[in-house]
């Protein structure tokens, strides 16, 4: 499973040139379920954030946090 995340491009110059962790881009204001992991960088566009996450992960982890 994927998604774009696409940042007010004000936003834009705070977000790092390298893939960000959870810590990260929540204290850019991003909100979302657990599981979501910061994948790629599109220089392009750089306020747009590219997360991928495993299919059916809440139904695999209906607590929200994978074990090790």
């Amino acid at each position: 499973m994927m998604k774009h995340v696409t940042l007010p491009k004000a936003i834009a110059r705070y977000v790092p040139n390298e893939l960000m962790t959870e810590e990260e881009w929540k204290s850019l204001g991003v909100k979302q379920s657990h599981g979501w992991v910061h994948y790629m960088i599109h220089s392009p566009e750089p306020h747009v954030l590219l997360f991928k996450r495993e299919k059916d992960y809440q139904l695999k982890y209906p607590n929200g946090i994978k074990q090790p």
